[in-house]
């Protein structure tokens, strides 16, 4: 199969890759769309520490399965994406959820073989997770770094600046994700922040733009 490898810092091509074979608790998936995270050209400009070069780079994919253990829940064709954080599964941290903080925090495609920038991988039945039937491609795509910002969002934690003026109506974004993210808060609580409010003890009244309409729950906007 081919697949986009990564030896070094701006050293990467499309190479012939072994084919994967899945253990007894694996999922065979065939990847059907991938998005490019800001990290991955950090992993391409040499700027993330933690890189393992050699490497196949991506962690935002969508695919169908291809192969899957049995009674798992999952069957030949279903589409589905992947949890691209991996921890020892044993620390207090791990067992709360919060893989980000257990001593041996690992990132899928980073220090982690399984990057989606090929066209087969292979996960580990636990983190994989079905979509539904009738989402598009390009969705499914999008599920991990819409899960980062609604978890942002859910956690309270303010958005990068923007650039721009609420009052004219037009607001310019210094990435995809920061729009993703004021448009789950404005779902969430129906208003969008504007760049004054990064300093927040030097915010005058008019600042927040209402935009006239009720908040809704996140899965309702979702």
């Amino acid at each position: 199969m081919k697949g986009i490898y990564l030896t070094g810092p701006n050293q990467f091509s499309l190479q012939e890759l072994d084919e994967p074979v899945p253990g007894k608790k694996d999922v065979l998936i065939k990847v059907r769309m991938a998005g490019i995270c800001g990290s991955d050209l950090h992993l391409l400009r040499g700027r993330n520490p933690f890189a393992a070069y050699p490497l196949v780079p991506g962690h935002e994919y969508m695919g169908e399965v291809l192969k899957a253990p049995k009674n798992s829940g999952l069957r030949r064709g279903e589409k589905v994406t992947a949890f691209p954080e991996v921890g020892c599964g044993k620390c207090p941290a791990c067992k709360e959820g919060r893989l980000v903080h257990c001593p041996e925090f690992k990132f899928v495609g980073v220090r982690v073989p399984g990057g989606c920038f090929c066209e087969k991988l292979v996960v580990p039945r636990r983190r994989v997770i079905k979509l539904p039937r009738r989402m598009k491609d390009e969705e499914g795509a999008m599920v991990e770094p819409t899960a980062v910002a609604v978890h942002a969002v859910q956690e309270d934690v303010r958005c990068r600046p923007v650039v721009g003026s609420c009052d004219q109506g037009i607001l310019e974004y210094a990435a995809p994700f920061d729009l993703l993210h004021d448009l789950l808060a404005y779902i969430r609580v129906g208003i969008l922040v504007s760049e004054e409010l990064v300093h927040a003890d030097e915010h005058q009244p008019g600042q927040l733009a209402d935009l006239e309409s009720e908040p809704l729950p996140l899965e309702r906007g979702m």
